[in-house]
């Protein structure tokens, strides 16, 4: 009976480290929806101070494209006396492009592979979390 009260005790524990840091997730998920709005207008140049140089750019007449790459990703472990260990890693990865139009941001779109535990954009989001401040 000991040995069962210490290893719910233990799933109970490791569930609650996978899940408990899932606030923070749902917030960079939030955050990278708010960027497709609150970005636009902002000049190039503001989104380079604040994103950094774009890892990829192109160039069709009046409008530019910026792409950023982004990953998130967590390791869950969960040690039980029986077994060994365990250990979960999950990566999500994001492409943040900004549409450009006359040197300021016309909008923001997402691809990529999504974390489904944390959230299909949270990636993007812990990158868009700088920008975001400075608009505020």
């Amino acid at each position: 009976m000991g040995f069962f009260t210490k290893s719910g005790v233990l799933v109970v524990l490791a569930l609650g480290l996978a899940i408990g840091p899932s606030g923070c997730a749902l917030e960079n998920t939030l955050m990278a929806e708010r960027a497709k709005t609150s970005l636009v207008g902002m000049s190039e140049l503001d989104l380079e101070t604040c994103l950094g140089l774009p890892d990829k750019e192109a160039k069709k007449g009046k409008t530019t494209l910026l792409s950023y790459n982004a990953t998130s990703a967590r390791t869950v472990n969960l040690s039980i006396p029986i077994v060994n260990g365990i250990g979960v890693s999950v990566v999500g990865y994001c492409r943040a492009t900004f549409r450009l139009e006359n040197g300021r941001v016309a909008g923001v779109s997402y691809s990529g592979n999504g974390d489904p535990l944390e959230g299909e954009n949270n990636a993007c989001g812990g990158l868009m979390r700088a920008c975001l401040a400075q608009r505020s």
